[in-house]
């Protein structure tokens, strides 16, 4: 199941913060994106053995994951969320 649903963000989401299925587009729930499934799927790709998707998903925060995009509140909402 986990790799169905990694398929389908890989192939219309890649790099957004989440799929959305229906449309089979990607949306940025906070303007400029910051690849939140990416980033909150790497411990779970991990840990179920999948290594080449894990790979991809490590390479694309090391080169792709910017910061800068966003704004300092746009930034602390999102460590709020995936903190607390």
């Amino acid at each position: 199941m986990m790799l169905h649903a990694w398929n389908g963000y890989e192939k219309y989401a890649w790099g957004h913060d989440e799929l959305k299925p229906v449309s089979k587009t990607g949306r940025n729930w906070m303007g400029a994106g910051l690849a939140a499934t990416i980033v909150d799927s790497l411990d779970t790709l991990w840990i179920m053995g999948l290594r080449d998707e894990y790979k991809k998903a490590r390479d694309y925060v090391e080169e792709k994951l910017n910061f800068d995009k966003v704004s300092f509140f746009y930034f602390f909402i999102y460590l709020f969320i995936y903190l607390f």
